[in-house]
């Protein structure tokens, strides 16, 4: 008797702790500065107890808390990581050695997030036989967009993600016509459709997508889907279950509990859906009604869908598995669905590229192709981006290519949807602006767009922000073009969202309260963990 009440007790347990963790990541799941405060506040309380109820141990505690600084700043020191990062972790275990050094030790050491990785690791070598690199395609290159070859080269060794040829390539600046086309591929599918998103929140985009999902289930459509475990609190609780009652599979990333979840610092932002081995789409936008104005959150939401037809498209397909079969229960049959086949493949000039980026493998991918981007320029970079939280490199190369005569424009929200992160991106504006980088900002409304475009010659469409979270923290995807009809259609979206928004200078910039000035340098300390 007494263990099946020990059984309840610890069921309940388990239950209030799960409920408790919910309400905790559901209200800070967009604000992890805001539980870091949180938490920092309750060490406070702590050393107020010690000091107050505990004073003859004070002299044990000091010394104890001194060597524990000094021991972690001498192993961050050391450790090979990006300076950002080791002064965003340096300065909270000086001022707060407790709090800071348990955090660093549950990310850095809790087998979660790493079983993950090595586990991605294997899928990408298991699809790479699949993604092989054309050789005339890459000749092609080598002879008419010279300056690029390097770049594939780079993607295709370190990803492993090839340059294709033979791909159509359609940008849609405004997003409901992008869903429509997105729509209306899902209902052409007769094969399979993979899908992989962030965001998902109950409205008439996620219903129209569903119910297509449901309808091709029924047709014998293969049909998977997955999303990152943050939707959780914005959908019915019952959500998985009725997708899979349906027929759909489901994939939930990294389930979120904000204290033993390391995980919860690595979050799925790929967009990614796959129909046939035939079709794909990406960009910017996630499954919610904001994302195509149907509803209004932050003003006028700016933000792009991205359709490829032909042979990039395999790797679209590979990246899609590679994530799906982390943790996988059975044994992936790659062959079906990354096998050469047969098939028509549109006659293109473009040069097409899909990659991926994973935290954890230690090669910032994404970042390094904004890198190449920006040291390749000879005459403009065009950058629309919704956060700006910069490293010194990319900082460096945005900078070094205004110097040089280069157009640099960034394109930024004026309506923010965190404030926090917005403060710090504004920071950065100092830096920038002086050195001859041009700053807007979208005064309808917030910019969600991530492209990058050069020369009229090059763009990368993707889900990778400016900010450290995208470049080393996150699951990412993108595709880089070379030709001039995508990037011209990029372009074209780029000066209609400019000219609708407001230039920055610095006197605009001193304008701001020096409360918020300070707060935005102060909480760039921290940019790199947010």
């Amino acid at each position: 008797m007494g263990k099946i009440i020990s059984k309840k007790k610890k069921e309940n347990l388990k239950k209030k702790y799960e409920e408790w963790a919910k309400i905790l990541s559901k209200k800070y799941k967009d604000r992890p500065m805001i539980l870091i405060i949180v938490l920092v506040l309750i060490q406070l309380a702590l050393l107020f107890v010690i000091y107050t109820k505990f004073k003859s141990y004070l002299k044990y505690f000091t010394p104890a808390m001194t060597i524990i600084t000094i021991a972690m700043i001498t192993h961050i020191i050391d450790k090979d990581m990006n300076p950002a990062f080791k002064i965003s972790w340096m300065a909270p275990i000086s001022v707060f050695p407790a709090f800071g050094t348990m955090l660093y030790l549950f990310l850095h050491t809790f087998p979660g997030n790493k079983l993950g990785i090595n586990s991605l690791k294997e899928n990408i070598k298991k699809t790479k036989p699949y993604l092989f690199q054309n050789k005339d395609h890459l000749g092609e290159m080598e002879e008419y967009a010279s300056e690029f070859k390097g770049l594939a080269d780079y993607v295709h060794k370190m990803g492993p993600y090839p340059v294709y040829k033979n791909t159509k390539v359609d940008y849609y600046e405004d997003t409901v016509e992008g869903f429509e086309a997105l729509f209306s591929a899902m209902r052409q599918a007769k094969e399979f459709i993979f899908a992989e998103y962030f965001i998902l929140k109950p409205g008439k985009i996620l219903d129209e997508f569903v119910s297509i999902l449901e309808e091709k289930v029924k047709e014998g459509v293969e049909v998977r889907f997955m999303f990152d475990a943050i939707s959780m609190f914005n959908l019915p609780k019952n959500f998985e279950e009725e997708l899979k009652s349906k027929g759909i599979k489901v994939k939930i990333f990294a389930p979120v509990s904000p204290f033993l979840s390391t995980y919860q610092n690595n979050r799925d932002h790929r967009k990614v859906l796959v129909i046939d081995n035939d079709l794909a789409f990406s960009g910017g936008v996630n499954l919610a009604d904001e994302y195509a104005n149907l509803i209004e959150v932050y003003g006028h939401w700016k933000d792009n869908v991205i359709r490829i037809r032909g042979e990039a498209v395999k790797s679209m397909t590979a990246i899609f598995l590679q994530m799906w079969n982390i943790f996988a229960d059975g044994k992936e049959d790659y062959d079906k669905y990354l096998a050469p086949r047969d098939g028509f493949f549109p006659n293109s000039d473009e040069y097409v590229i899909p990659y991926a980026d994973a935290p954890g493998d230690g090669e910032s991918l994404a970042k390094n192709v904004y890198l190449y981007m920006s040291y390749e320029a000879k005459k403009y970079i065009h950058i629309m981006t919704p956060y700006l939280v910069l490293d010194n490199e990319v900082l460096t190369a945005l900078t070094f290519a205004a110097k040089r005569g280069i157009d640099v424009k960034i394109i930024m929200p004026h309506i923010p949807d965190k404030k926090i992160p917005f403060a710090v991106a504004r920071s950065y504006y100092k830096d920038l602006i002086p050195e001859g980088v041009k700053i807007y900002e979208y005064t309808p409304g917030f910019v969600h767009s991530k492209v990058v475009i050069i020369d009229g010659e090059a763009t990368t469409v993707s889900t990778v922000n400016m900010d450290f979270r995208s470049m080393y923290l996150n699951f990412e995807n993108g595709i880089f073009i070379h030709g001039k009809e995508t990037t011209e259609s990029v372009e074209e979206d780029f000066q209609n969202t400019l000219s609708v928004s407001q230039r920055i200078d610095i006197e605009y910039y001193q304008s701001f309260p020096r409360k918020y000035r300070f707060f935005g340098a102060f909480m760039r300390i921290f940019g790199p963990l947010m």
